[in-house]
Formats: C-alpha cells, sequence, structure tokens
C-alpha cells in the first residue's frame, strides 16, 4: 500500500481549490479531512505520515480562502462552498463509504452535512472540538464583535495572530504556531463570513433550550464520535455526558488534538475504523 502524498488542484466555481490526497484500499473507507476557520488541509499532516492511516483514502482540501486556495466571488459559507467542492472531487476520485473527519469549523461542516444522511452518503463523523455550546465560539464570536465595532480589519491582521494565537493559545505547542503561520494565507472577508456562518447554528431554534449545531449533533442519524483535549468547554463536555455519547479524551493537548496528540489519536482512529468494517 504506502501510496505516496499527492497535491492537487481541482477547478470548483471558475477557481482552483488546493487540496492534499492520497488513494488507499479501495475497500476501506475514505476519511475526508475537514480543518477549521483560519486554518488549512496542512493541519493534517501527520494523517499522510501515520501508518495507521495507510489502508484508507485520504482528501484534505484547503477550503476555498485558506491555504492554497483562493476566495470565492460568491458569499457563500464554508458548508456550501464544501458542498460544491465535494461534488467536484466525486467526479475526479472513486469516494465512496465516507467518513468526515472535521476540526473545529470542519466539525461544524460536518455535522450539518450529515443532517438526514441516514446510512446514506456519510458512514460515521469525527468531530475534533466543533461548535456545540456558545462557549466553543471564541474565535468567531471576537470576530464578529470587532466587526460589529468597525474593527475587524486590524483584529484580524494584528490582534489575532499577534494577541490571541501567540499569547492565548499556547504559544509552547507545534500546533498554535503552525496555525499562526496558516492564518497568514486565510482571506479575511471568507473568515469573517465563516464566523457569521457558525453563530447562526449557535442559536437556540425555537422550542430548544440548547444551540441548532448542538441539537443536530444529539440528532444525528450518522454514527459519530466527540473528540476534545484540555481546552473544551465544560458546558460541551456536560452535554456530550447527559446525552451518554461517544467521547474520546486526550489530555494535556490544545485545540488541535489531531497535532499535540498525533500518535495517540491517528492509532485510535485506526482501530476504531478497521473495528467498525462492514
Amino acid at each position: 500500500m504506502n501510496q505516496s502524498l499527492q497535491e492537487r488542484t481541482i477547478e470548483v466555481n471558475e477557481r482552483e481549490v488546493f487540496y492534499r490526497y492520497r488513494p488507499g484500499d479501495p475497500d476501506r473507507p475514505t476519511l475526508m479531512l475537514l480543518h477549521g476557520i483560519g486554518d488549512a488541509g496542512q493541519c493534517w499532516a501527520e494523517a499522510f505520515q501515520h501508518s495507521a492511516m495507510e489502508p484508507f483514502t485520504l482528501v484534505a482540501p484547503d477550503l476555498p480562502g485558506y491555504g492554497n486556495s483562493l476566495p470565492w466571488k460568491e458569499s457563500l459559507w464554508a458548508l456550501e462552498r464544501f458542498h460544491r467542492l465535494l461534488d467536484a472531487l466525486e467526479r475526479v476520485h472513486p469516494i465512496d463509504r465516507l467518513v468526515l473527519v472535521g476540526h473545529s469549523m470542519g466539525g461544524d461542516i460536518a455535522i450539518r452535512s450529515a443532517m438526514g444522511k441516514a446510512n446514506g452518503h456519510y458512514r460515521k463523523i469525527y468531530n475534533i472540538e466543533s461548535n456545540i455550546t456558545q462557549d466553543d465560539t471564541f474565535l468567531s464570536s471576537e470576530a464578529i464583535k470587532a466587526d460589529r465595532e468597525g474593527r475587524f480589519d486590524p483584529w484580524f491582521h494584528s490582534t489575532l495572530p499577534d494577541t490571541i494565537v501567540c499569547k492565548t493559545l499556547g504559544w509552547a505547542f507545534e500546533s498554535v504556531r503552525r496555525y499562526h503561520e496558516t492564518l497568514k494565507s486565510a482571506d479575511a472577508e471568507t473568515f469573517l463570513r465563516d464566523a457569521q456562518g457558525m453563530s447562526e447554528w449557535i442559536t437556540r431554534a425555537a422550542g430548544q433550550r440548547i444551540p441548532r449545531i448542538a441539537a443536530a449533533w444529539r440528532d444525528l442519524p450518522v454514527a459519530r464520535v466527540y473528540v476534545h483535549g484540555s481546552t473544551a468547554p465544560p458546558a460541551t463536555l456536560k452535554l456530550m455526558q447527559t446525552w451518554d455519547a461517544t467521547v474520546w479524551s486526550f489530555p494535556g493537548t490544545t485545540h488541535w488534538v489531531m497535532i499535540d496528540a498525533a500518535d495517540a489519536f491517528y492509532e485510535r482512529l485506526g482501530r476504531d475504523l478497521e473495528t467498525g468494517r462492514d
């Protein structure tokens, strides 16, 4: 097996979208690796290096507006951009038995993509610290607040990288330093639009005592695992306990569990995928 990593582009919406791809065993699931807001597919670098992931086909796009993918002219939230990208990718690659592994905003995309997909296209979701409760929305809430106060540009170009990332998130971690570097290629308008798109689903729906995205996660008709490190808010973890959800905990890590605890995370992911094979 041990196929080589391929770096490719595909035209979607009149723009080239960059993605990392490595084919695996066609009888095993395809893993779609979805990054968070301001990040890029490079946050999944360890997946392409870890032996536990060798049997699986891996696809890690830079969503439009991030990494090596230019922003789109259309004002679309990340979910709509992902759906158009997925349609294009499925015309090129035999993507079957699709498993979504989403980090942060990527987890939100995975949840909303899988709503109503019982036993269908998506086989399972692994959600690494997406927005489930209001306490999860620190970056997006700060972006929206800065925009509302007319200071989004200086917030995005200075406060976010130099204060929040460098001084708040844990500069000693490779994952945080990597995110700081990736932010340099993120499009500011795309970042704000995605922050606004996520905030709409963190509000409570009529008759619900929890945010819409939390209710969607609870009610998903797809097998799912919530993954967290040391930074997950207590309110989110309490909801997971209330629902008796499957939860993987990786103490001593930041928001980027799949980087800070790469060996432990990918070994467990590989075992879980093998256990769940048809």
